[in-house]
């Protein structure tokens, strides 16, 4: 992944203001990956495992770290929870 590409990713989820908009940021950031995956700092993520268990954060039967921080992404889903969807 080029720089461009990765300060892209951030920017992406960053600006998110809904859940679907985050979606759509990790699809995006997935298909920069050859085999689909969300590059965490410590694990690799499917893009359907990561969903999965943003879907799992959004009905709070999850903690906010099954989401890898990497791209801003934790701090993300946190903020949609804490502030809401616009």
């Amino acid at each position: 992944m080029t720089p461009e590409e990765k300060l892209s990713c951030y920017e992406k989820v960053s600006n998110c203001e809904t859940f679907d908009e985050l979606i759509d940021a990790l699809a995006y950031i997935a298909s920069l990956n050859e085999e689909g995956r969300i590059i965490g700092r410590n694990k690799d993520y499917s893009l359907q495992k990561i969903l999965f268990n943003l879907s799992m954060i959004r009905v709070d039967a999850a903690s906010y770290n099954v989401v890898t921080r990497e791209y801003g992404i934790r701090q993300q889903v946190i903020y949609l929870k804490t502030y809401g969807e616009k």
